[in-house]
């Protein structure tokens, strides 16, 4: 048995592959008390902190701001953490523009019905389970009036992503595979596919293999890494 090595041997930037990301964005309110609005359209994002940083803040937010106006994104948790109470928003407000009505199209998240005690004691509060669909012309807009200075970070979890490069990747696996399907059993591609996974762990015999995990179920996965399995 070999591995097509076709498949492995273009490296695939770890950023482009579907699955749960996280991120995080600090604001600091104004001397009015109001928290500047996050957007992707103008010079920096109106943050004063991110995380991961890779390399300077005005270096990571244009990562992230390059990669927010290509891919519009779902938000499945919106954990936030602040220095003390008085400094937690009302509201986290997403605000899109439609230039065919006019309109600006909102969707609301309400910080005080996820209130659980013991967390707001301590100034955090956990949003789980919500579906906010932030395209590539929305604003967050953090809603509330605070004491001026005060830093709030949003810790935002996102679980889907409209990528162009990943549905490219998706599809150049699809057609490298075709022709290329063996019998080899469901546990032999699932122990490949197993592999993706892990940025550090390698296929024996193969120093190539870059992770290519998706949303996909372990199923579809083990489905194309078998695909790119052929018999000598």
């Amino acid at each position: 048995m070999a591995i097509n090595s076709s498949l492995f041997a273009s490296k695939v930037p770890l950023y482009l592959t579907s699955g749960t990301k996280t991120i995080t964005l600090q604001v600091t309110a104004n001397a009015d008390g109001q928290y500047p609005m996050i957007t992707n359209t103008q010079s920096s994002l109106n943050v004063t902190g991110i995380s991961p940083i890779n390399g300077t803040l005005a270096a990571t937010q244009l990562q992230f701001q390059r990669w927010w106006q290509q891919n519009p994104f779902l938000i499945k948790r919106i954990n936030l953490r602040a220095a003390n109470q008085t400094s937690l928003p009302s509201q986290i407000m997403f605000t899109t523009g439609d230039p065919f009505s006019g309109n600006t199209q909102n969707q609301i998240v309400e910080v005080g019905s996820n209130i659980v005690s013991s967390q707001y004691q301590n100034a955090i509060v956990t949003m789980n389970n919500i579906e906010i669909f932030v395209g590539r012309m929305t604003d967050i807009q953090v809603v509330g009036t605070v004491p001026n200075g005060s830093i709030l970070n949003l810790d935002i979890t996102i679980t889907n992503f409209i990528s162009l490069e990943f549905a490219l990747q998706q599809n150049a696996i699809l057609a490298m595979g075709n022709g290329y399907i063996a019998s080899n059993s469901q546990e032999q591609g699932t122990a490949i596919a197993s592999t993706f996974d892990n940025e550090t762990v390698a296929v024996s015999g193969t120093d190539q293999v870059s992770r290519l995990a998706g949303s996909v179920s372990p199923a579809e996965r083990a489905r194309l890494a078998r695909m790119a399995i052929q018999t000598n």
